[in-house]
């Protein structure tokens, strides 16, 4: 079973975070292989060729209700600021030294980045963490764009 798009109590979120990871820990010890760890000596991929069908499906809800239950508890305005700032950081970190931009054409460069936020905000009503006022999303926009550049 999926879980539900719509699922927003904290308790049923976590509740399903544990049972899929008591069935991945359990799938994992019967099969004998280690338990998925960031240790440097772990191993470095979940084992997904020998794994069934409800063990990839209950990693897959396990990663959505435990994405979800994050989402939840940090806020609509955390997410979509931190979500924004990981693109913008990402985007802006991996295209000024390659394009060998200067300090004006990193400047520009985020100019440029800033004005495509209307489209990273539309991109979170997907999720349901934003809701659009207006078809061009300006306002949020432009206090995103405020909070921003203040912190």
């Amino acid at each position: 079973m999926m879980l539900d798009n719509k699922e927003e109590d904290l308790e049923r979120l976590a509740e399903l975070c544990l049972s899929t990871a008591k069935q991945i820990k359990e799938h994992l010890a019967s099969t004998g292989h280690p338990q998925m760890t960031f240790d440097q000596n772990g191993p470095q991929f979940f084992p997904q060729d020998s794994s069934p069908m409800e063990i990839q499906l209950a990693r897959l809800n396990l990663r959505a209700a435990s994405k979800r239950l994050y989402d939840l508890v940090s806020g609509p305005d955390e997410v979509i600021v931190w979500n924004t700032y990981d693109i913008v950081s990402l985007l802006l970190s991996s295209s000024v030294p390659f394009l060998g931009l200067s300090h004006e054409g990193g400047s520009a460069l985020m100019v440029a980045l800033i004005a495509s936020f209307s489209g990273i905000i539309r991109a979170q009503t997907t999720t349901r963490v934003a809701r659009m006022a207006t078809p061009t999303c300006e306002p949020p926009q432009r206090a995103l764009l405020d909070r921003l550049m203040d912190g």
